[in-house]
């Protein structure tokens, strides 16, 4: 894939572990919007297939909110992490949950009161029979339940990851997709159920999810706790969800193209149209995941390494996306491919038109997936790397701008099929455009150089931070931990640090480094700690980044001096405790983040 160097190698370990953590997660909770189309058109029929395909571009409007807070927590609290600041941090949190709180509200109205005016914006004019307005009807009304639900869980879910606590996610969506298939097939099977079972379903399992999430504030050790008190002098709004805007544009946009593709569907092939494309529609979500789980790990390590002015760090992220999106993303295609027509056939039956319109639709979407994924990894370093405007502009045209139009001219020519031929033709387009965007709007400077042995850098124009001089290396012994405090020694010195704090930001790097060793990895484990070094007009900072068990520092000091009064014990970490200016800790996927700052 590429080579390693030494302050890569942890990095790439945090990266496949959480690319491999967030795609079971994601996919686990496709599968119950999967589930659901698979079920309700084998068991309830083409009709209720098509009352669920009027519904769908719903989906997108609902994921507006939870999508703008998903990726502002990755964006911002990232940020906050890789630096640090886990107040501003606890601030950000409690903004988001009120403001999916607050969100939820105008969806609660539009899926029970104004129904029957969100539904005219669903059929968008097409002469549908009352028998499928009304089934929609009947789901629309008894889903409105989970929207709370629905709105919060995207943030915890993002709090679980940056948090350390990165079992609790997928566990949690795992016994929602369970508890939400028991039920459909209850529904169906058992009661007889209709439209308004398989919404109460997917009630049952958002709060499944919602209370599991919320058990995370049970353990007393996690870092990322709501603050009681915002700050609103520290804290800015709009920083504070830029980063989430190009992914909500996205979701918009697509809720529109959704409408719109609907009607296009109908006008082409009747119901029969707008059913095949919403079991598409629900196949895709096969495929989402992957692409989902390159954004997201991408935001979530971009924005840390951002925090950390980590240049090379949030380069190193965008090009393993771009692997996952030419390897495992190709593949996972091909398979997809494979298996359309058995998946076709579970879903419509055999030997019919419907079959063959499905078969060709689910074999466009495969081709799409990997620039699916291509775009994605680069709307998330758009983000981290702060071209945001380019990345709404992106998220945009992905959404359905561009969509759209290749549709109507592809739907005009060839028909049904053109229609389906224009997703695979959009994304290739889509591609081109973002990787041009890339391009043209290129920092203009090279990633700051984080050497094997002692190098620095003085690269002022680094566009992640104003951090102007660098030193990085991982180390696995105590000889190594020895040759790199002696260079960080000379480095600062250099820098025009006066001798007695070079010598003390020395012993902490020592001192910090050899614990680790000895106490944070098991016998015969692999061993490695990426130290980073940042000076910058005299205030330093220290990153210690290892994947041993968990350890807070400074709160075992704090906890240590308020019990035992005798200081002869832990006189290492005391002594760092008392050089340092301020000691921070985060546990991001699962690895161990200390951040020492010295003026």
């Amino acid at each position: 894939m590429m080579s390693d160097t030494g302050a890569e190698r942890i990095l790439k370990r945090m990266y496949h572990r959480s690319i491999r953590l967030s795609y079971a997660g994601t996919m686990i909770v496709m599968i119950n919007s999967v589930i659901d189309g698979m079920i309700i058109s084998h068991y309830l029929g083409g009709r209720a297939a098509a009352a669920f395909g009027l519904v769908m571009p719903f989906y997108s409007l609902m994921n507006l909110i939870p999508v703008l807070l998903r990726y502002s927590v990755h964006t911002r609290i990232g940020e906050c992490l890789g630096r640090g600041d886990t107040k501003e941090a606890g601030q950000s949190l409690s903004v988001l949950i009120a403001a999916g709180i607050i969100a939820s509200v105008p969806l609660i109205l539009s899926l029970t009161v104004f129904r029957t005016g969100t539904l005219s914006l669903l059929t968008a004019g097409a002469a549908h029979s009352d028998g499928i307005i009304s089934m929609a009807s009947e789901y629309m009304r008894f889903l409105s339940a989970a929207i709370i639900p629905i709105m919060l869980c995207s943030v915890l879910h993002s709090v679980m990851q940056l948090d350390g606590d990165i079992k609790r996610s997928p566990r949690a969506i795992l016994i929602s997709a369970a508890a939400n298939i028991a039920c459909d097939l209850a529904n169906v099977l058992i009661f007889h159920g209709g439209m308004a079972g398989m919404a109460i379903a997917t009630d049952i399992s958002c709060f499944a999810e919602f209370i599991i999430l919320l058990m995370h504030y049970t353990n007393k050790n996690c870092v990322l706790r709501p603050a009681v008190i915002v700050d609103r002098s520290r804290l800015s709004i709009s920083a504070l969800f830029s980063g989430g805007l190009s992914f909500m544009f996205r979701e918009m946009t697509a809720f529109i193209s959704g409408i719109l593709l609907n009607r296009m569907a109908f006008s082409l092939a009747g119901e029969t149209g707008v059913s095949v494309l919403c079991i598409g529609n629900t196949m895709w979500l096969f495929l989402l995941p992957a692409a989902m789980a390159v954004s997201g790990t991408g935001t979530v390590l971009g924005s840390v390494s951002g925090g950390e002015s980590d240049r090379q760090g949030v380069d190193l992220v965008f090009k393993l996306g771009l692997f996952y999106a030419c390897v495992p993303g190709v593949l996972l295609a091909a398979v997809f491919a494979a298996v359309s027509r058995p998946l076709a056939e579970f879903c419509v039956g055999g030997g019919t038109q419907r079959l063959s319109m499905t078969i060709g639709l689910l074999r466009c979407l495969a081709f799409t997936l990997p620039m699916t994924m291509v775009c994605q990894a680069c709307i998330s370093h758009l983000i981290v790397t702060g071209r945001r405007r380019c990345a709404v502009a992106a998220g945009i045209l992905d959404g359905g701008v561009l969509l759209i139009p290749v549709s109507l001219l592809m739907g005009n020519i060839f028909g049904i099929s053109g229609l389906w031929a224009a997703r695979s033709a959009s994304s290739l387009i889509m591609t081109v455009i973002v990787l041009m965007i890339m391009i043209i709007t290129g920092t203009g400077s090279e990633p700051v150089t984080l050497k094997d042995t002692a190098g620095y850098s003085n690269d002022t124009s680094d566009a992640v931070s104003n951090a102007v001089y660098h030193i990085g290396k991982s180390v696995s012994d105590i000889s190594e931990i020895i040759d790199l405090s002696e260079q960080v020694r000379s480095f600062l010195m250099e820098k025009g640090m006066e001798l007695r704090i070079c010598t003390l930001a020395a012993l902490c790097l020592e001192e910090l480094a050899c614990n680790t060793l000895e106490w944070g990895y098991d016998h015969g484990k692999h061993t490695e700690i990426d130290i980073r070094t940042v000076y910058d007009n005299g205030r330093l900072t220290l990153r210690l980044r290892d994947s041993g068990k968990q350890f807070d520092p400074y709160l075992y000091v704090q906890q240590f001096v308020t019990t035992d009064g005798d200081p002869s014990k832990n006189i290492g970490l005391r002594i760092v405790s008392g050089i340092a200016s301020e000691m921070r800790y985060a546990c991001v996927a699962d690895c161990n983040i200390v951040i020492v700052r010295i003026v």
